[in-house]
């Protein structure tokens, strides 16, 4: 009997978003530093659209392309979770929706 198998889906998911977040936060502090700012109605409907679109895309297209099992939900839910933590927040700042990007140095 292998370790780590008898576990839920669920504990997968977690894991995966764990392992998403602890990626994403520390790339979003030293390279984004998202702060949001005041903006238009239609460029706050257009970040949120753009935001969700990106959720969606991630969950869809990477449940029909790995099979099911352990590693479509960590792969999933992790993805999702960079996503929200840094690649959106980066993607944001990048459209200028920000008040700054922050470059490396």
């Amino acid at each position: 009997m292998f370790p780590f198998t008898n576990f839920s889906d669920r504990a997968w998911e977690l894991f995966g978003t764990a392992i998403g977040l602890g990626i994403g936060i520390p790339l979003e502090y030293r390279f984004v530093r998202y702060s949001p700012t005041k903006l238009s109605l239609p460029k706050q409907v257009l970040k949120v659209a753009i935001g969700l679109g990106g959720l969606v895309l991630f969950v869809l297209v990477f449940r029909f392309i790995l099979s099911s099992g352990l590693t479509r939900e960590v792969v999933t839910s992790g993805l999702v979770a960079l996503w929200i933590a840094f690649l959106a927040p980066a993607l944001f700042a990048s459209m200028g929706f920000s008040g700054h990007l922050r470059r490396a140095l």
